[in-house]
């Protein structure tokens, strides 16, 4: 027997170890897939790292989008790396302005 597809690491009896990315191991041993967003979860309501463009909520432990534009974000309000063609503008408060030649 082999690995089941979203398994990354199974034992000898082919039981998952490791899942996937965006996937947890649930509890009858299964690979069940994380909410969206999530790059990496524990279970079905608690994300632990998101996809860029997203940070987890500590209010909710699911995954928000970061403010427009923004590529990484260290909580909902405040992008600490733009998408590209944007610059984080210190005269807003950690939010993402359009770059002017030459910026880039």
């Amino acid at each position: 027997m082999s690995c089941p597809s979203d398994c990354q690491y199974c034992n000898l009896n082919s039981t998952c170890n490791t899942c996937m990315p965006k996937y947890y191991l649930n509890t009858q041993l299964l690979c069940t897939l994380c909410p969206f967003s999530c790059l990496t979860c524990t279970n079905s309501t608690q994300c632990q790292t998101c996809i860029p463009g997203y940070v987890v909520n500590p209010a909710t432990g699911l995954c928000q989008q970061c403010v427009p534009n923004c590529k990484y974000c260290t909580n909902i309000n405040t992008c600490s790396a733009c998408a590209s063609g944007f610059f984080i503008d210190p005269l807003t408060n950690g939010q993402c302005s359009t770059c002017v030649s030459p910026c880039s």
